[in-house]
C-alpha cells in the first residue's frame, strides 16, 4: 500500500508540473496521440479482417468453392448447377449445404421514381440466406419456388431508392437488361453484408432451367459438416467430380478448390493491412523517440530541482520513478486523444476508400472502440510510456548530483546523435515507400490503355418498361427483335451531329465492372459492340476484319477475339476462321472468329484482359453505353447530344431513358481509385513520420545549442565568425543525418521488396526514388537544424559568459 501511495503522489506531482507547463504538455500529448492513434486505427482494420469472426452463424464452417481445370489453365472458375446438386448427394457427409448464385453485375434500374439509379445485382439460390443466417427486416427472403422475377433488396437500397417506404414489399424494380422487372419480396436487415468488394443492392433468385444446368455460370459457397476441414471437403468434392465425369465427358478434368470464406473475401487485404501496420509502427517509434527527446530535454532543465530532492533524501530510483510516472501521465492523455484520432481516421478511410475496399469495410465494420482494440490501445500506451520514459529515467539514475548543484551535469551527446540518426532512418523508410507508390500511381495513369481516350463522352441508355414489354410488345421475342434496329437509328442520328467525330454502342465500357463469360471459355470478358465501335475507339485490328454490314441478325453467329483471348483459345495458331463453343452458341457450328484485335485494359488499369466481342446486331441488349468521340472538348458536344437523344423515336410506345453524360477521364480516375487510395494513405503516414522527425531534429539541435552556449561564447570571443559557428552546428547535424540516411536506405530497399505486389512499372529499389527521398530528407533535416544554428551564430559572447 505504501508503494501505491507513493506512486499516486508521483502521478499527482507530475500532473501539477505539467499543468504549469501547458505548452510542453500539449506538444508531448500531441506527439503521443499521433503515434498511438495511427497504430490503433490500423489495428482496428487488422482486428476486423484477420481476428474477428465474420458476422454469420457458423462462420468458421462457411467455405468458398471454385472450379479448377489444370489442362485448360482455369483456376478460380465458376461451377455448374449440376455439380452443386451432385455434391450435395455424393458428399453429404462433408458438406451440409451448397448454394449461392451468379456473377454480381452493376446496372441501372428504375425503382418507380423519375430518376435512374445505379445498383449492383447478384443471384442467390434458395438456401443462400439460410446458410448465411440472415433474417428479413420486412417480407421474406428467397426460397424454394421463387423465380428470376423475385428479388430481395438491401437495407441501404430500400432507404436510398424507396425512402424507407413501409409498402415496399410487392413493388417493382425495372432493370431493362433483364427479361422482366423484379418484384420485391423482402428487405434485408441493416447489418447484413456479403463479399469483399462492392456490396449487393438487389438479390435475385437464380434460374434452374434445364438448358443452363451444365453451364458454368455460378459461384458456390458451402456449409461444412461439424469437424470437417476445408482440405477434407476439397478431397470429397473432387472425388464427387470424378464420379460425375465418368457419366458426363464434359466434366472431365474439373475438380473443386475449397477455401475458408474469410480468406477468399479478405485474404488479399491481409498483406496490405500488415504493410500499414508496419508503417504505423514506424510512426509510433518516431513518436516514442520524439517524446523521449522532449522529456530528456525537460529533465535536463530540472537538474537543480532533482539534485535538491536527492539531497533531501530521495534516492536515484525514486527520481527515475518520478520521471517515469510523468511520462505515463502524458501517454495516458495521448492515448485518449489517440483513440479519438483513430476513430476519425477510420471514418476518413471508410469515406475515401474506393468501392472495392468500401465494400470490405461494410462487412468488416472496423471500430476504434471495440474491446480488442481498446486493449491494444492500452498496451500501446503502456509501451509508449515505458519506451519514452526509459531515457529520462536512465538519465536520472546517472545524474551527477554535485555537477547538477553547480549548474553543469551530464552532457551525453552520443545518445542525441543516435536519436537524430534513428529518426532520420525511420522517416526515410516511410518517405521512400510513399514515393514508390506515388510514382507507381503515376506510371499506372500513363500506361497505354489499348484505345484512344481523348475527347470521349459516354451515356447509359436504357430501353423498356414493364408495361411496354408485357402489353405493347406482346412477347419477349418481338421486343428483342425491335431493339437491334433502334440502336442503328440512334447511331445514325448521333453521327451526323457537327460536334461528333464518331459514335458506337457497347455493353461494357472499358475500365468497367467485369462481365466474365461462362462455359468452356470461362475467364473471358464478354462485350457486345455495335459495328464501327472498335475502330472508333482506336482498338487496332491485328488480323481478319471488324464487324460490318454483312453481320446481320440472320447471319451465322460471329465474334471477334482480343489478342490474349485468341492466344488462350488457339495457342500458336491463327484464330481467324476457327469456331468456338461459347455460352451463347452451344450448338454447332458454334461461333466463328472473324477478327483479332489488340488487347485493352477492360476492367483494371494494371493489366489487359482476354475479351470476346459480339455484335450488338446479332445479340442486342436493352441497356448499353453510347460512346461518342467529339471534335473538340466533350463538354461542348453534350448539349447537341441531349437534343438529339430527346428526339429519338418510341419503342413500342415508350421512350428510351438516358443517364448522365460522363467523360472518359472520370472513368479512368475511378479505375485508379484503389491505387490512389493506397498511395495517399501511405503518404499520410510518411508525412506524419517526416513531421515528427523534423520536429525531433529541431528540438534536439535547439537543446544542444542551448547547452553549448558557453562553448560558443568562448569560440566567438577567440575570433570565430558567426558563419563558422553556424557551419559547425550544421556539419554536426549533417554527420548525424548521413548516418541515418545510410541506415534508412537499407531499410527502404527492404521495404521496396515488400511493396512489390502493389507496384506498377517501378522496382522496389528504384534509384531515382531512393535518391530523391534521401536528398529531400537531408535538405529538410538541415533546414530543421538551421534555425538553432542561426541562433547560435547570433549569440552575444558576454551574455553567454554571464549565464555560465
Amino acid at each position: 500500500m505504501r508503494w501505491l501511495r507513493s506512486v499516486g503522489l508521483d502521478v499527482r506531482f507530475g500532473c501539477r508540473l505539467l499543468a504549469r507547463q501547458p505548452g510542453f504538455a500539449l506538444a508531448a500529448v500531441l506527439v503521443a496521440a499521433l503515434g498511438i492513434g495511427a497504430m490503433t486505427a490500423v489495428f482496428s482494420l487488422i482486428d476486423a479482417a484477420m481476428l474477428r469472426r465474420l458476422p454469420y452463424p457458423h462462420a468458421d464452417r462457411l467455405v468458398w468453392i471454385s472450379a479448377v481445370n489444370r489442362r485448360r489453365g482455369v483456376t478460380g472458375g465458376m461451377v455448374t448447377l449440376a455439380e452443386e446438386e451432385h455434391w450435395q448427394r455424393a458428399a453429404k457427409n462433408a458438406v451440409q449445404a451448397v448454394g449461392f448464385g451468379g456473377e454480381m453485375n452493376s446496372t441501372q434500374v428504375d425503382a418507380g421514381t423519375r430518376r435512374l439509379a445505379r445498383a449492383t445485382v447478384r443471384g442467390a439460390s434458395d438456401n443462400t440466406f439460410q446458410m448465411l443466417g440472415a433474417r428479413p427486416l420486412m417480407g421474406r427472403l428467397l426460397g424454394p419456388g421463387d423465380t428470376t422475377e423475385d428479388a430481395v433488396i438491401s437495407y441501404s437500397f430500400w432507404q436510398r431508392e424507396f425512402h424507407g417506404a413501409a409498402n415496399v414489399v410487392g413493388r417493382s424494380v425495372d432493370a431493362p437488361d433483364y427479361i422482366a422487372p423484379w418484384t420485391v419480396v423482402g428487405v434485408l436487415p441493416p447489418g447484413f453484408a456479403f463479399g469483399g468488394g462492392r456490396q449487393t443492392d438487389i438479390w435475385v433468385a437464380t434460374t434452374t432451367e434445364a438448358q443452363v444446368r451444365d453451364v458454368r455460370y455460378r459461384w458456390a459457397i458451402a456449409l461444412l459438416g461439424p469437424g470437417v476441414t476445408a482440405r477434407q471437403a476439397a478431397a470429397a468434392l473432387s472425388l464427387a467430380d470424378r464420379q460425375l465425369a465418368s457419366v458426363d465427358p464434359a466434366e472431365r478434368g474439373w475438380s473443386a478448390e475449397v477455401e475458408p470464406l474469410r480468406r477468399h473475401f479478405f485474404g488479399h487485404l491481409n498483406y496490405y493491412f500488415l504493410l500499414l501496420f508496419g508503417a504505423a509502427g514506424l510512426v509510433l517509434l518516431l513518436a516514442c523517440g520524439n517524446l523521449a527527446a522532449l522529456l530528456l530535454a525537460r529533465a535536463a532543465g530540472r537538474q537543480r530541482e532533482l539534485a535538491i530532492r536527492a539531497a533531501l533524501g530521495a534516492g536515484r530510483a525514486r527520481l527515475a520513478r518520478q520521471l517515469l510516472a510523468e511520462t505515463l501521465v502524458i501517454t495516458a492523455a495521448g492515448g485518449a486523444a489517440g483513440l479519438a484520432l483513430a476513430a476519425l481516421g477510420l471514418r476518413w478511410m471508410t469515406a475515401e476508400a474506393p468501392a472495392s475496399l468500401a465494400g470490405a469495410f461494410g462487412v468488416l465494420r472496423p471500430q476504434a472502440l471495440a474491446w480488442p482494440v481498446l486493449g491494444f490501445a492500452a498496451a500501446a500506451m503502456a509501451a509508449t510510456g515505458l519506451l519514452a520514459g526509459l531515457a529520462p529515467a536512465r538519465w536520472a539514475a546517472r545524474l551527477d548530483l554535485r555537477g547538477a548543484m553547480q549548474g553543469s551535469g551530464t552532457r551525453d551527446r552520443r545518445s542525441y546523435s543516435w536519436f537524430v540518426a534513428g529518426q532520420t532512418a525511420l522517416a526515410l523508410v516511410l518517405l521512400a515507400s510513399a514515393l514508390l507508390l506515388l510514382r507507381s500511381f503515376g506510371d499506372l495513369l500513363s500506361a497505354p490503355l489499348g484505345f484512344r481516350s481523348q475527347n470521349l463522352v459516354n451515356v447509359s441508355v436504357i430501353l423498356r418498361t414493364r408495361e411496354n414489354l408485357h402489353t405493347a410488345a406482346g412477347s419477349a421475342e418481338h421486343w428483342w427483335a425491335a431493339i437491334g434496329p433502334w440502336w442503328g437509328s440512334l447511331l445514325r442520328r448521333v453521327r451526323v451531329l457537327p460536334a461528333v467525330a464518331g459514335a458506337g454502342v457497347t455493353s461494357n465500357l472499358p475500365l468497367s465492372p467485369s462481365n466474365r463469360a461462362a462455359g468452356p471459355t470461362s475467364g473471358l470478358e464478354l462485350t457486345m459492340v455495335s459495328p464501327g465501335f472498335l475502330p472508333m475507339m482506336g482498338i487496332r485490328l491485328l488480323r481478319g476484319r471488324y464487324f460490318g454490314s454483312q453481320d446481320t441478325a440472320d447471319a451465322p453467329r460471329r465474334i471477334i477475339l482480343s489478342q490474349s483471348a485468341a492466344e488462350r483459345l488457339f495457342p500458336h495458331q491463327d484464330a481467324v476462321g476457327r469456331h468456338v463453343k461459347l455460352y451463347r452458341c452451344l450448338r454447332p457450328p458454334y461461333c466463328e472468329v472473324i477478327g483479332v484485335v489488340a488487347d485493352t485494359r477492360q476492367t483494371t488499369l494494371r493489366g489487359t484482359e482476354p475479351i470476346w466481342y459480339e455484335s450488338l446486331v446479332q445479340d442486342p441488349v436493352a441497356i448499353a453505353r453510347l460512346v461518342v468521340r467529339t471534335n473538340g472538348p466533350p463538354g461542348r458536344a453534350v448539349a447537341e447530344l441531349r437534343t438529339a437523344l430527346a428526339r429519338m423515336p418510341l419503342v413500342f410506345g415508350a421512350r428510351a431513358r438516358f443517364g448522365r453524360f460522363t467523360e472518359m477521364g472520370t472513368d479512368i480516375a475511378a479505375a485508379a481509385a484503389g491505387a490512389r487510395f493506397r498511395a495517399w494513405l501511405l503518404a499520410t503516414f510518411a508525412a506524419l513520420a517526416l513531421a515528427l522527425a523534423l520536429v525531433g531534429i529541431f528540438g534536439v539541435m535547439k537543446y544542444l545549442v542551448s547547452r553549448r552556449s558557453a562553448e560558443m561564447s568562448v569560440r566567438m570571443a577567440l575570433g570565430a565568425t558567426p558563419g563558422r559557428v553556424v557551419a559547425g552546428v550544421l556539419a554536426q547535424a549533417a554527420r548525424w543525418l548521413a548516418v541515418g540516411i545510410a541506415l534508412g536506405l537499407a531499410g527502404a530497399i527492404l521495404a521496396g521488396r515488400l511493396l512489390r505486389a502493389l507496384l506498377f512499372g517501378v522496382s522496389g529499389g528504384d534509384p531515382v526514388v531512393l535518391a530523391a527521398a534521401a536528398l529531400g530528407l537531408l535538405a529538410a533535416g538541415l533546414a530543421a537544424a538551421y534555425w538553432p544554428a542561426r541562433r547560435a551564430g547570433r549569440a552575444d559572447p558576454a551574455q553567454g559568459f554571464r549565464a555560465e
